[in-house]
């Protein structure tokens, strides 16, 4: 809500004003209010993102033992690290397909 909440009215301003303006949008878009709003529409997803997965991963990890969680925990701080380190040069993107890699690898040799 609180992300999709200003996310949904931004379009419905949006749409009329861009079908109105045609190509001349980028004037309106240039409002010192959308460009705050930007950044707390930013903030908010950031703070409901650092919200979710402390407890989605205690969701989750509700029926593993206590090593599995330890491992699951030690997995995070690892994609974290190499996020931090190898975003800039290889893109989230690649970075979160090798840590879904190395989650299912180490996933697998757990079994």
């Amino acid at each position: 809500m609180i992300f999709n909440v200003p996310h949904l009215l931004l379009r419905g301003w949006g749409l009329p004003v861009g079908w109105a303006l045609g190509r001349a949008v980028a004037r309106a878009i240039q409002q010192p209010l959308l460009q705050r709003g930007t950044v707390v529409a930013g903030i908010a997803a950031v703070a409901a993102i650092g919200f979710i997965i402390p407890v989605a991963a205690t969701w989750l990890l509700r029926d593993f033992p206590g090593s599995g969680r330890v491992a699951a925990g030690a997995i995070g701080v690892a994609t974290f690290a190499l996020a931090r380190g190898l975003a800039p040069a290889l893109g989230p993107a690649r970075v979160g397909l090798l840590a879904i890699g190395a989650t299912l690898l180490l996933g697998w040799i757990w079994r």
